[in-house]
């Protein structure tokens, strides 16, 4: 299986982003039998589905999991679907914000994950780490990029699949350490594996 994982750089008041530390993580120790490419995603909305997209068509994935930080949750959260808007009053590394913008004005509401995130989040449970499935992926850049990814997988009839996990901001709000996100993400990879075999 061919996987693309990837995290975002430093944003605001988040100076280490573990979402690209655990995707650089995974690219050194990843399950057997899974080839991993890493790639670090800026934290802006315009051109941010341009440089994933660059990247898949690089790589060519079998599958796309693309990591962000929730500062405010402290568990691993697995995302079911994207919202097709943009909507945030914080602003992005290029100081941009967007009141409520269609992320995509020929796109549908929603795009739900199309990897299999009950038993992610089951396998993590049955792990000891705590984990969710959450029904919302916000509407700042992480939501965007999971949005613009399926957009495209289905627009280039690709089949892909791809889907969006965040995780909790490093040593804040009682969250998990670094090590248990890494196994977190590497026990979701080995599920989506079974699905690939």
């Amino acid at each position: 299986m061919k996987l693309l994982i990837t995290g975002f750089g430093p944003f605001g008041n988040v100076k280490v982003n573990p979402s690209w530390e655990v995707a650089k993580r995974i690219a050194l120790v990843h399950p057997a039998g899974v080839e991993v490419c890493a790639r670090r995603l800026p934290v802006v909305f315009d051109g941010v589905g341009d440089v994933l997209w660059e990247a898949v068509e690089q790589f060519a994935p079998d599958v796309v999991l693309m990591l962000g930080v929730a500062t405010k949750r402290s568990v691993i959260s697995y995302e079911r679907v994207a919202i097709n808007i943009d909507d945030s009053s914080k602003v992005d590394n290029e100081g941009k914000t967007y009141p409520g913008t269609p992320i995509r004005l020929d796109g549908p509401t929603a795009y739900f994950s199309t990897l299999p995130v009950k038993e992610m989040r089951d396998a993590t449970l049955a792990a000891g780490l705590a984990a969710e499935i959450s029904n919302s992926a916000g509407t700042y850049v992480c939501n965007h990029t999971m949005y613009e990814c399926l957009y495209r997988i289905e627009h280039s009839g690709l089949k892909t699949r791809a889907g969006f996990v965040h995780v909790p901001q490093l040593k804040t709000n009682g969250a998990i350490e670094l090590d248990n996100m890494v196994k977190a993400i590497t026990i979701a990879i080995e599920i989506i594996k079974k699905h690939e075999d």
